[in-house]
């Protein structure tokens, strides 16, 4: 089932870090769309949740470094 996110993304400080978060997102399976705001602070992702659960994405951002925030679904 396809699902759109807005995550809020702390800690970003430069086009690089937006991107860094963009190809790490892209490269897990089940991701269609990835798209980070620096200025927003927010990624915007679209996945199938029958292939990815969206805490992983969640997780993933951690792990780079970065620190989420709220979570919608838009």
């Amino acid at each position: 089932m396809k699902e759109e996110l807005a995550i809020r993304v702390e800690g970003m400080r430069c086009g690089c870090c937006s991107l860094k978060i963009e190809s790490a997102l892209r490269s897990l399976p089940g991701i269609t769309f990835v798209k980070v705001d620096l200025i927003k602070k927010e990624a915007r992702v679209v996945l199938d949740t029958t292939v990815i659960d969206p805490a992983k994405v969640l997780e993933r951002i951690e792990k780079l470094g970065y620190h989420t925030g709220e979570c919608q679904k838009t």
